[in-house]
């Protein structure tokens, strides 16, 4: 069994992230999600700047709030870390893993996502490999490869850096047209962490964080 921490930068929403956890554990993997930011706290007021945050236009990470990230991974102790990356949130996206490389020089740090995507000479020059298109396939293979000590250099969807600076390019697997096909999102509690405040809890869900959330993606 292999391990991944999913890191959503701004929302509990976070749909895809959701499919690709239940796509890990049907596999036999464990998958978590930490919550950076919940729609509610990205509203928040910016609060004063330290040493180590991050203080966008549209999103702030403190560096309390950084290190209460760190803490949840270690006491994880992952295989591979997993990013979604929004354009909007691409700063951040950035910000985060330069962080993240520092403090887990030994773990991989995967980009995924829409803007990945459309965007991948520039997403790898920052994650360690990138996902392109769908991921649910391709994080399979990445757990299933760690748990067997292979490299991913034959699992299609993704371009890996290598260590001598060099691109690996894999071609894309056909697209699964049938939605019928894909798990049912992950949307039980179980493994997912929100940060508020000075501390990281699991997730509750409620009825007035998904109407935050629904209303904000509609706005």
């Amino acid at each position: 069994m292999a391990k991944v921490v999913f890191i959503s930068t701004f929302d509990e929403c976070c749909k895809g992230i959701r499919y690709l956890m239940s796509a890990a554990r049907l596999a036999g993997h464990e998958a978590h999600t930490i919550l950076l930011k919940t729609f509610a706290e990205c509203r928040q007021p910016i609060p004063p700047r330290n040493n180590e945050g991050y203080y966008g236009e549209l999103f702030h990470v403190t560096e309390e709030e950084l290190h209460l990230t760190f803490n949840q991974i270690k006491t994880v102790n992952p295989d591979i870390i997993g990013i979604s990356v929004f354009s909007h949130y691409h700063g951040v996206c950035k910000w985060l893993t330069r962080h993240l490389h520092r403090e887990f020089p030994n773990l991989p740090i995967l980009w995924g996502g829409v803007d990945v995507t459309y965007n991948p000479d520039v997403a790898i020059q920052y994650a360690d490999l990138i996902c392109i298109s769908d991921g649910e396939g391709p994080m399979v293979d990445i757990l299933n490869a760690i748990q067997k000590g292979d490299d991913f250099s034959e699992i299609d969807n993704l371009w890996v850096r290598n260590k001598d600076g060099s691109i690996s390019k894999r071609p894309l697997r056909p697209l699964d047209k049938d939605i019928s096909n894909l798990p049912i999102p992950a949307y039980s509690p179980e493994n997912f962490w929100e940060i508020r405040g000075s501390s990281i809890k699991p997730f509750a869900p409620s009825e007035t964080s998904w109407r935050s959330a629904a209303a904000a993606c509609i706005k």
